[in-house]
């Protein structure tokens, strides 16, 4: 999608925002983890934004979902703190939207085009501001840098065709995001894994093995509270047959696009006595219920 480059941002400027960016040089091909370079300890006052590859796809405007390559880096030490592996499993979903990413990373994506390869220089209001991150090893007030690949847009939620559900099942309602409400019915849990269809999509057929791309809620039969979601954090991606056993039949067959909601009592397809995560607000006696939207899915 485009050439290799090799880009040294420099010039004379003077403005703040300019010298910021003139200190970060970034080497490679688009859709390749790239070499970064920071002259840090640097200071940045202010976020800016450069497109240092401009791509002839779509443009991405505020609210948009788009899948990227994205290489972080500490402006004040200059090392990597957060880089994907620059493959098709390894694309991450940001929301072009404040409210829902990094102010620093939402922005960068605005008015640009898929294809394109964009420096963002990131103010610590506009990163992790004064809690930093403890995952990514980012102090208090720390400022970032980030490089940007923008490989396509994608949605947040499935886009299927609405189908008739087992009425026994928990009711599902979604707002305007597409995120779920699931209501429990007044009646004792299923005592088989039940899988219902909710919206039927048009892409391909996840199969065994496959990695996808999922937004999901879970939560427990008994008290109808979520102790698990994506809403909120943005799409997650996983092998099919690196979940438990009722998550996985319940993509396993299904399309793209589509939604499903699946009830897992305990037993063979649920967490086991000793599996379950440290802190998890469930155990292995609980019956589960998850809603799943299917986004992607790659062999």
């Amino acid at each position: 999608m485009a050439a290799a480059v090799t880009l040294t941002v420099s010039s004379c400027s003077s403005s703040p925002t300019d010298r910021a960016l003139d200190a970060v040089t970034v080497t490679g091909d688009w859709g390749a983890a790239p070499e970064v370079t920071v002259d840090a300890p640097l200071e940045i006052e202010e976020s800016a934004y450069r497109t240092l590859i401009t791509g002839d796809g779509e443009t991405v405007a505020s609210g948009d979902s788009v899948d990227v390559h994205l290489t972080m880096l500490s402006a004040t030490t200059g090392t990597v703190v957060s880089q994907d592996e620059y493959t098709d499993d390894s694309l991450v979903t940001f929301a072009a939207d404040p409210e829902q990413l990094l102010p620093g990373l939402a922005n960068a994506l605005v008015d640009q085009t898929i294809g394109s390869r964009v420096l963002a220089v990131i103010a610590p209001d506009d990163a992790f501001g004064t809690t930093g991150s403890e995952q990514l090893g980012v102090d208090a007030d720390e400022p970032l840098v980030g490089v940007l690949d923008l490989v396509r847009k994608t949605t947040l939620a499935a886009d299927g065709e609405p189908q008739d559900v087992d009425p026994s099942l928990p009711s599902v309602t979604l707002d305007d995001s597409g995120a779920p409400t699931i209501t429990i019915p007044d009646a004792d849990p299923p005592t088989e894994t039940e899988i219902g269809v909710l919206k039927k999509g048009d892409g391909a057929t996840v199969a065994e093995g496959d990695t996808v791309t999922v937004q999901y809620q879970g939560v427990v039969w008994a008290s109808g509270e979520i102790f698990d979601q994506s809403w909120g954090r943005g799409p997650m991606s996983f092998p099919t047959d690196g979940v438990i056993g009722g998550f996985s039949k319940a993509l396993v067959g299904q399309t793209v696009g589509s939604q499903v909601i699946v009830v897992i009592p305990p037993g063979e397809d649920n967490y086991q006595e000793g599996s379950v995560p440290e802190g998890a607000a469930f155990t292995a006696d609980d019956t589960l219920v998850f809603v799943v939207d299917i986004l992607g899915s790659t062999a």
